[in-house]
Protein backbone atom coordinates (compact mmCIF):
# COMPACT_ATOMS: atom_id res chain seq x y z
CA UNK A 1 0.00 0.00 0.00
CA UNK A 2 1.43 3.38 -0.65
CA UNK A 3 0.49 6.51 1.26
CA UNK A 4 0.93 10.07 -0.43
CA UNK A 5 0.99 13.04 1.62
CA UNK A 6 0.06 16.45 0.95
CA UNK A 7 2.27 19.71 1.35
CA UNK A 8 3.60 21.31 4.44
CA UNK A 9 6.62 22.84 4.91
CA UNK A 10 9.69 21.66 6.52
CA UNK A 11 10.28 23.61 9.47
CA UNK A 12 14.09 24.83 10.19
CA UNK A 13 14.64 23.47 14.06
CA UNK A 14 14.58 19.69 14.03
CA UNK A 15 14.43 18.31 17.76
CA UNK A 16 17.59 16.57 18.93
CA UNK A 17 15.50 13.50 20.10
CA UNK A 18 14.42 12.12 17.08
CA UNK A 19 15.89 9.33 15.92
CA UNK A 20 17.13 5.53 16.49
CA UNK A 21 18.31 2.35 14.98
CA UNK A 22 15.64 -7.33 14.03
CA UNK A 23 14.62 -11.99 14.74
CA UNK A 24 16.22 -13.96 12.74
CA UNK A 25 15.26 -17.06 11.47
CA UNK A 26 18.08 -19.91 9.91
CA UNK A 27 16.86 -19.79 6.36
CA UNK A 28 17.85 -16.14 6.27
CA UNK A 29 21.54 -16.67 4.56
CA UNK A 30 21.87 -19.87 6.90
CA UNK A 31 23.75 -17.86 9.55
CA UNK A 32 21.40 -18.51 13.31
CA UNK A 33 19.72 -16.16 14.83
CA UNK A 34 18.96 -16.27 18.40
CA UNK A 35 16.91 -14.82 21.43
CA UNK A 36 14.75 -10.86 20.98
CA UNK A 37 15.01 -7.82 23.84
CA UNK A 38 13.22 -5.12 24.29
CA UNK A 39 11.99 -2.87 21.61
CA UNK A 40 11.43 0.68 20.39
CA UNK A 41 9.14 4.29 20.71
CA UNK A 42 8.99 7.49 19.27
CA UNK A 43 10.20 10.59 20.87
CA UNK A 44 9.20 13.87 23.02
CA UNK A 45 10.87 13.94 26.15
CA UNK A 46 11.06 17.64 27.42
CA UNK A 47 15.06 17.56 27.90
CA UNK A 48 17.76 17.43 25.63
CA UNK A 49 19.78 14.27 24.47
CA UNK A 50 22.91 14.22 22.87
CA UNK A 51 20.91 12.95 19.58
CA UNK A 52 22.62 9.93 17.53
CA UNK A 53 24.84 10.26 14.26
CA UNK A 54 22.30 9.46 11.45
CA UNK A 55 23.88 8.25 8.27
CA UNK A 56 22.24 10.72 5.75
CA UNK A 57 20.87 9.04 2.58
CA UNK A 58 20.33 10.67 -0.15
CA UNK A 59 17.14 10.02 -2.26
CA UNK A 60 17.60 8.01 -5.40
CA UNK A 61 15.48 7.43 -8.03
CA UNK A 62 14.19 4.26 -9.17
CA UNK A 63 11.27 3.27 -6.72
CA UNK A 64 8.28 1.44 -6.94
CA UNK A 65 5.08 3.48 -7.04
CA UNK A 66 1.29 2.29 -5.98
CA UNK A 67 -1.64 3.06 -4.27
CA UNK A 68 -1.15 6.58 -2.60
CA UNK A 69 -3.12 8.32 0.14
CA UNK A 70 -3.29 12.20 1.46
CA UNK A 71 -1.52 13.12 4.78
CA UNK A 72 0.66 16.09 6.09
CA UNK A 73 3.84 15.62 4.40
CA UNK A 74 5.54 17.34 1.94
CA UNK A 75 5.59 15.85 -1.40
CA UNK A 76 5.95 12.25 0.45
CA UNK A 77 4.17 9.36 -0.60
CA UNK A 78 4.74 5.37 0.82
CA UNK A 79 3.86 2.45 -1.10
CA UNK A 80 4.11 -0.85 1.00
CA UNK A 81 4.92 -4.43 -0.79
CA UNK A 82 4.61 -7.57 1.37
CA UNK A 83 6.22 -11.21 0.51
CA UNK A 84 5.74 -14.54 2.81
CA UNK A 85 8.33 -17.55 3.74
CA UNK A 86 7.26 -20.39 5.91
CA UNK A 87 10.55 -20.13 7.65
CA UNK A 88 11.20 -15.98 7.68
CA UNK A 89 7.43 -15.49 8.06
CA UNK A 90 6.12 -12.31 6.44
CA UNK A 91 8.76 -9.57 5.30
CA UNK A 92 7.44 -5.65 4.67
CA UNK A 93 9.06 -3.08 2.32
CA UNK A 94 7.58 0.20 2.65
CA UNK A 95 8.95 2.41 -0.02
CA UNK A 96 8.93 6.63 0.93
CA UNK A 97 9.28 9.00 -1.96
CA UNK A 98 9.44 12.47 -1.81
CA UNK A 99 8.65 14.42 -4.97
CA UNK A 100 8.86 11.80 -7.34
CA UNK A 101 12.09 10.25 -5.16
CA UNK A 102 13.58 7.23 -3.64
CA UNK A 103 13.94 8.96 0.27
CA UNK A 104 13.84 6.11 2.24
CA UNK A 105 13.13 2.59 2.49
CA UNK A 106 12.30 0.22 5.49
CA UNK A 107 12.32 -3.37 5.76
CA UNK A 108 11.70 -5.61 8.52
CA UNK A 109 10.74 -9.33 9.15
CA UNK A 110 8.26 -11.28 11.87
CA UNK A 111 7.97 -14.74 12.68
CA UNK A 112 5.33 -16.83 11.94
CA UNK A 113 4.90 -17.07 15.60
CA UNK A 114 4.82 -13.52 15.89
CA UNK A 115 6.84 -11.15 19.23
CA UNK A 116 9.91 -8.78 18.12
CA UNK A 117 10.42 -8.11 14.33
CA UNK A 118 13.90 -9.31 13.04
CA UNK A 119 14.86 -5.84 13.12
CA UNK A 120 13.82 -5.06 16.59
CA UNK A 121 15.91 -7.72 18.06
CA UNK A 122 18.83 -5.78 16.95
CA UNK A 123 21.70 -7.37 18.90
CA UNK A 124 19.91 -10.05 20.28
CA UNK A 125 19.21 -11.44 16.97
CA UNK A 126 22.51 -13.16 17.43
CA UNK A 127 24.15 -13.03 13.76
CA UNK A 128 26.94 -11.26 14.35
CA UNK A 129 29.37 -13.77 15.74
CA UNK A 130 28.66 -16.39 12.67
CA UNK A 131 29.06 -13.30 10.17
CA UNK A 132 31.48 -13.69 7.54
CA UNK A 133 31.42 -9.70 7.56
CA UNK A 134 30.73 -9.37 11.27
CA UNK A 135 27.55 -7.53 11.04
CA UNK A 136 24.10 -8.08 12.75
CA UNK A 137 21.02 -9.06 11.12
CA UNK A 138 20.00 -5.26 11.26
CA UNK A 139 22.75 -3.59 10.62
CA UNK A 140 22.75 -5.71 6.99
CA UNK A 141 19.28 -4.60 6.17
CA UNK A 142 19.74 -0.98 6.68
CA UNK A 143 23.18 -1.56 4.42
CA UNK A 144 20.79 -3.39 2.16
CA UNK A 145 18.26 -0.54 2.44
CA UNK A 146 20.60 2.51 1.59
CA UNK A 147 22.04 0.56 -1.62
CA UNK A 148 18.13 -0.30 -2.72
CA UNK A 149 17.49 3.36 -2.34
CA UNK A 150 20.42 4.45 -4.79
CA UNK A 151 19.97 1.95 -7.15
CA UNK A 152 17.57 -0.49 -9.10
CA UNK A 153 16.81 -3.83 -7.97
CA UNK A 154 17.20 -4.83 -11.18
CA UNK A 155 20.53 -4.00 -11.04
CA UNK A 156 21.14 -6.77 -8.30
CA UNK A 157 22.61 -10.25 -9.05
CA UNK A 158 21.38 -13.04 -6.37
CA UNK A 159 22.61 -16.37 -6.36
CA UNK A 160 20.01 -19.58 -6.21
CA UNK A 161 19.79 -18.53 -2.24
CA UNK A 162 19.14 -15.16 -2.40
CA UNK A 163 22.52 -13.73 -2.02
CA UNK A 164 24.40 -10.98 -3.30
CA UNK A 165 26.84 -12.37 -5.64
CA UNK A 166 28.84 -9.27 -6.28
CA UNK A 167 28.76 -8.58 -2.64
CA UNK A 168 27.52 -4.87 -3.16
CA UNK A 169 25.01 -4.59 -0.31
CA UNK A 170 26.77 -4.59 2.12
CA UNK A 171 25.00 -7.53 3.51
CA UNK A 172 25.23 -11.77 3.17
CA UNK A 173 21.87 -12.48 4.47
CA UNK A 174 19.76 -14.10 2.11
CA UNK A 175 17.93 -11.21 0.01
CA UNK A 176 15.38 -12.98 -1.44
CA UNK A 177 12.19 -11.88 0.25
CA UNK A 178 12.66 -8.27 0.53
CA UNK A 179 13.52 -8.11 -3.61
CA UNK A 180 10.46 -9.69 -3.55
CA UNK A 181 8.39 -7.59 -1.09
CA UNK A 182 10.11 -4.65 -2.93
CA UNK A 183 8.13 -5.47 -5.90
CA UNK A 184 5.08 -6.04 -4.74
CA UNK A 185 5.05 -2.32 -3.63
CA UNK A 186 4.92 -1.42 -6.82
CA UNK A 187 1.75 -3.00 -8.04
CA UNK A 188 0.35 -2.29 -4.23
CA UNK A 189 0.53 -6.29 -3.50
CA UNK A 190 0.27 -5.79 0.90
CA UNK A 191 -1.25 -9.40 1.45
CA UNK A 192 -0.13 -12.59 1.02
CA UNK A 193 -0.74 -16.36 2.68
CA UNK A 194 -3.35 -14.97 5.17
CA UNK A 195 -1.39 -11.87 6.13
CA UNK A 196 -2.59 -8.18 5.23
CA UNK A 197 -0.78 -5.34 5.94
CA UNK A 198 -2.55 -1.81 6.31
CA UNK A 199 0.27 0.90 6.24
CA UNK A 200 -0.98 4.49 7.72
CA UNK A 201 1.18 7.68 7.70
CA UNK A 202 1.22 10.97 9.91
CA UNK A 203 3.73 14.14 9.58
CA UNK A 204 5.88 16.83 11.35
CA UNK A 205 8.00 19.07 10.52
CA UNK A 206 9.90 18.16 13.81
CA UNK A 207 9.84 14.41 13.83
CA UNK A 208 9.34 14.01 9.59
CA UNK A 209 7.09 11.09 8.49
CA UNK A 210 5.70 8.48 10.94
CA UNK A 211 5.02 5.35 9.03
CA UNK A 212 3.17 2.52 10.77
CA UNK A 213 2.42 -0.83 9.38
CA UNK A 214 -0.72 -2.79 10.91
CA UNK A 215 -0.36 -6.54 10.12
CA UNK A 216 -3.46 -8.89 10.23
CA UNK A 217 -3.64 -12.40 10.18
CA UNK A 218 -7.01 -14.08 9.23
CA UNK A 219 -8.41 -10.94 9.61
CA UNK A 220 -6.85 -10.09 13.71
CA UNK A 221 -4.37 -7.49 14.46
CA UNK A 222 -0.77 -9.84 14.46
CA UNK A 223 1.69 -7.21 14.58
CA UNK A 224 2.23 -3.53 14.35
CA UNK A 225 5.55 -1.96 13.22
CA UNK A 226 6.32 1.84 13.51
CA UNK A 227 8.86 4.43 12.64
CA UNK A 228 9.63 7.23 11.70
CA UNK A 229 12.49 9.59 9.44
CA UNK A 230 13.44 12.52 9.69
CA UNK A 231 12.49 15.21 6.95
CA UNK A 232 16.17 15.31 6.29
CA UNK A 233 16.60 11.13 5.97
CA UNK A 234 19.12 9.70 6.86
CA UNK A 235 18.58 6.56 9.46
CA UNK A 236 15.35 6.04 11.02
CA UNK A 237 14.41 6.72 14.87
CA UNK A 238 14.51 2.34 15.02
CA UNK A 239 17.80 1.96 13.10
CA UNK A 240 19.59 4.57 15.59
CA UNK A 241 19.36 1.75 18.13
CA UNK A 242 20.94 2.94 21.59
CA UNK A 243 22.34 5.78 19.65
CA UNK A 244 19.03 7.73 19.85
CA UNK A 245 20.55 9.40 23.38
CA UNK A 246 16.84 9.42 24.97
CA UNK A 247 17.93 6.61 27.56
CA UNK A 248 19.50 9.03 30.01
CA UNK A 249 16.81 11.23 29.83
CA UNK A 250 13.70 8.88 30.06
CA UNK A 251 11.66 8.82 33.36
CA UNK A 252 11.49 5.01 32.41
CA UNK A 253 15.09 4.96 31.25
CA UNK A 254 14.28 3.16 28.58
CA UNK A 255 15.68 4.12 25.21
CA UNK A 256 13.38 5.23 21.96
CA UNK A 257 13.21 2.04 19.86
CA UNK A 258 12.26 0.10 23.35
CA UNK A 259 9.49 2.81 24.02
CA UNK A 260 8.06 2.19 20.61
CA UNK A 261 8.16 -1.34 20.89
CA UNK A 262 6.06 -1.14 24.37
CA UNK A 263 3.34 1.18 22.44
CA UNK A 264 3.49 -1.38 19.09
CA UNK A 265 2.53 -4.25 21.76
CA UNK A 266 0.18 -2.18 23.37
CA UNK A 267 -1.84 -0.81 20.44
CA UNK A 268 -1.84 -4.65 18.88
CA UNK A 269 -4.64 -5.31 21.52
CA UNK A 270 -6.24 -2.18 21.97
CA UNK A 271 -8.30 0.75 19.96
CA UNK A 272 -5.88 4.03 19.97
CA UNK A 273 -9.37 5.88 20.42
CA UNK A 274 -9.49 4.77 23.58
CA UNK A 275 -5.85 6.17 24.72
CA UNK A 276 -6.15 9.41 26.59
CA UNK A 277 -3.25 12.34 25.49
CA UNK A 278 -2.42 15.33 26.85
CA UNK A 279 -1.54 18.42 24.83
CA UNK A 280 1.75 17.47 24.50
CA UNK A 281 0.62 13.98 22.81
CA UNK A 282 1.65 11.78 26.23
CA UNK A 283 -0.22 8.94 27.33
CA UNK A 284 -1.57 10.41 30.42
CA UNK A 285 -2.64 7.04 32.03
CA UNK A 286 0.83 5.62 31.27
CA UNK A 287 -0.97 2.40 29.82
CA UNK A 288 1.50 2.15 27.00
CA UNK A 289 5.03 1.69 28.06
CA UNK A 290 5.96 4.95 26.81
CA UNK A 291 6.79 8.17 27.64
CA UNK A 292 7.29 9.70 24.46
CA UNK A 293 4.57 12.04 22.44
CA UNK A 294 3.05 9.15 20.37
CA UNK A 295 0.48 11.14 19.33
CA UNK A 296 1.69 10.80 15.22
CA UNK A 297 1.69 7.32 16.24
CA UNK A 298 -1.83 7.44 16.98
CA UNK A 299 -2.41 9.40 13.73
CA UNK A 300 -0.84 6.88 11.55
CA UNK A 301 -2.15 4.12 12.93
CA UNK A 302 -5.67 4.87 12.90
CA UNK A 303 -4.90 6.15 9.15
CA UNK A 304 -3.90 2.59 8.96
CA UNK A 305 -7.35 0.69 10.15
CA UNK A 306 -9.38 2.94 8.24
CA UNK A 307 -8.34 1.57 5.10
Amino acid sequence: MRKSFGVVALSASIVAMMLSGCSGDSSQSGESATAATAAETEAAETTTTAAAAAATTTAATEAPAGATQESDGDDFSVATGVSYDDSWGITVANIIKKDDQTFKILLDTVHPEGGLSSKEKFDDYGLKDVSSIGKEWWEQVSSFETWAEGNDLSTLNLDDSGHDVDAVTGATINLKNFTDAMENAKTDVAETDGFQVKTGTSYSDQWGITVVNVIYKDGEVFKVLADTVRPDGGLSSKEKFNDYGIKEASSMNKEWWEQIVSFEDWAKDHDVDDLKLDEEGHDVDAVTGATINVSYFVEAMKDAVSK
